[in-house]
């Protein structure tokens, strides 16, 4: 028979205590931060199933399901979300940070929310009374973006005749020079024009990238496009210069920023053409203000417009010492973004396209970066890890641009690139479609274009091409992977989401109605999928347990309302690393620039 000592009989009965203990604590709750419940929770997972409850804790999805899984569990906050809607906090493709700008510069006359004729003309009275005759008058009437609260003005127009002439502007201001800048052009009055140059006998622009519009009696009309509007405000007394911010208001203006985006149910964003300087203040944001911002993916921009930028970039790509990817879930490295033409709010260069502009018959566009040059850029960011992500607005642009990174990717072989074309305004032709599926290139779209600059696209685009504007169902027919953002034009995930399905501008009509998206599409395009653009998409972008804590709770049902209701929805919390924030009540859907709705 063995014998046990006293010692071990006591261990023995140790053991014995504390596995009893632990089965006492197999039986009890386990403690969590944060259970939601009672809620319709868009999982946005491979099915797209539903649950009610999720179950969070140290920042992270542990369950998902009904409300019996919430039993297993204590938690610190439980939110009952009253059968409210939940989606995966939106993954923004593309944004650009900075302090709320001034919408015209000192000196300007305002004219952005100058909708009628005569909400201008008063405006345009109101400022000549202090000029004495013969001092230059500037306005601004440059629009970013359309909306119901921000209508189209006078300004724009695709019917080029309905824009103010030289002689309605006269009759306003006859003693003093003026121009209005309104985007794409200029229109100056008639001393202006005589003072600058300008008469019925001036030639068009040989270069065929500007235009001097005239009636039907060969006068000029006082508008102005593109490089004829870029030299008359060049030849205009400059404005003084805009007061600069401290280095602290700078930075608590970026941090604004993110607060405001944070309040669009935005979680985590795509960061476009950033510097070393910018990479740091994000990093010391996410310092100071810790949990409280959406996770940051930094896109460095590269130019390469001539010889010496190109051998400048090609030393900063060396000098990183990293590639996309590093860093951390808060502030990581993105891809190499970079730029072959212009875009159609620009006053030049415009996109490059294989249908000129609707009213400048002889422009089809500008480049922004030489394709040869490119492909040097191109061929050492691959080689070194880097992803890429090119602007690309016109249809010949995303030809060129595709051809490039061909010859880039089938010289260097590399698996799971994820380089990708940014913008995708007006779709290339089949045979790049089907070359950017072989070659595994993406596309990062902003559908709340269609809606938000559907003037300017009316204004510059005819056919096809302004029908099919943001060619998403296309896209996805090609089996592309498709990633939604704003790029400010406007901010707001609700813009796009309606966009994409509605394909509504903002004069209400429908354009291209066969590139609408369901519903499902467009929420993955502006979730899991956008994450996946950043490399995320096992991290983020769905709720799933393991899976950062990034949740939108909206305040109605975007599942079962009217789609035309989309764009008005709200995001009522915004929950961050299973931290709750409120939306302050009656904040616009809107932030960047600074546009206030129609009083």
């Amino acid at each position: 028979m063995k014998m046990f000592s006293r010692r071990s009989l006591v261990a023995a009965g140790c053991a014995v205590a504390m596995g009893i203990g632990s089965m006492t604590a197999a039986f009890a709750a386990t403690e969590v931060d944060l259970i939601l419940t009672n809620g319709k929770i868009a999982t946005v997972d491979a099915q797209n199933n539903f649950v009610t409850t999720v179950v969070v804790d140290k920042g992270r999805i542990l369950a998902t399901g009904d409300a019996s899984i919430a039993s297993g569990y204590t938690a610190s906050k439980t939110l009952d979300l009253g059968g409210k809607t939940v989606l995966p906090g939106f993954v923004d493709n593309h944004v650009h940070p900075g302090p709320r700008e001034p919408l015209v510069a000192p000196g300007e006359v305002d004219l952005v929310h100058a909708y009628t004729w005569a909400e201008n003309e008063k405006a345009l009275r109101e400022a000549v009374k202090k000029l004495p005759p013969g001092v230059w008058l500037r306005a601004n009437a440059f629009r970013r973006y359309f909306t119901d609260a921000e209508p189209a003005t006078v300004w724009i127009n695709e019917d080029v005749k309905k824009i103010p002439t030289r002689q309605m502007l006269d009759k306003v201001v006859p003693n003093n020079p003026l121009i209005v800048r309104a985007s794409q052009l200029v229109v100056a009055n008639s001393l202006a024009l005589r003072m600058f140059g300008i008469t019925k006998d001036t030639p068009q622009p040989a270069a065929g990238d500007g235009k001097i519009e005239k009636d039907a009696n060969g006068e000029p009309t006082g508008v102005l496009w593109y490089s004829v509007g870029d030299a008359i405000e060049a030849f205009a007394p400059p404005l003084p210069p805009t007061p600069k911010l401290s280095a602290r208001d700078e930075f608590l203006g970026y941090k604004d920023f993110f607060v405001n985006m944070r309040h669009l149910g935005v979680t985590s964003l795509n960061i476009a053409a950033a510097n070393q300087y910018t990479l740091r203040l994000y990093q010391n944001l996410q310092g100071e203000f810790k949990g409280e911002l959406p996770r940051m993916t930094v896109q460095p921009g590269l130019r390469a417009e001539d010889f010496d930028a190109l051998q400048k970039n090609l030393a900063a790509l060396e000098g990183y010492g990293w590639h996309t990817g590093a860093g951390n879930e808060w502030v990581k490295l993105g891809a190499i973004k970079m730029f072959l033409d212009g875009g159609y709010t620009f006053s030049r260069p415009w996109p490059i396209n294989s249908e000129p502009h609707k009213h400048v018959e002889t422009y089809k566009g500008g480049w922004r970066s030489e394709p040869d040059y490119f492909y040097h850029v191109f061929k050492r960011a691959h080689k070194l890890g880097w992803q890429l992500g090119i602007h690309s607005a016109g249809d010949e642009a995303s030809v060129i641009i595709t051809n490039v990174l061909e010859r880039v990717i089938k010289e260097s072989p590399r698996e799971d690139h994820r380089h990708h074309l940014i913008h995708v305004e007006v779709g290339p032709p089949e045979a790049t479609y089907q070359k950017m599926k072989e070659l595994g290139i993406g596309v990062a779209l902003q559908p709340n274009f269609t809606y938000g600059l559907q003037p300017f696209f009316s204004l510059a685009l005819k056919g096809e091409q302004l029908a099919r504007n943001n060619p998403a169902r296309t896209i996805l027919d090609h089996g592309l992977k498709l990633t939604f953002g704003s790029d400010e034009r406007p901010y707001g995930p609700m813009y796009g989401l309606y966009a994409a399905v509605t394909r509504r501008g903002a004069d209400g009509k429908v354009y291209g109605p066969e590139e609408a998206i369901t519903l499902q599409q467009a929420i993955r395009a502006y979730t899991i999928d956008a994450a996946w653009q950043t490399f995320d998409e096992k991290t983020r972008g769905s709720i799933e347990p393991g899976k950062v804590a990034d949740f939108a709770v909206l305040s109605d049902d975007i599942f079962t309302i009217d789609p035309l209701k989309i764009k008005d929805l709200t995001v009522l919390q915004t929950i961050i690393n299973g931290r709750i924030f409120d939306t302050p009540a009656g904040l616009p859907n809107y932030y960047h620039p600074v546009q206030q709705p129609r009083k």
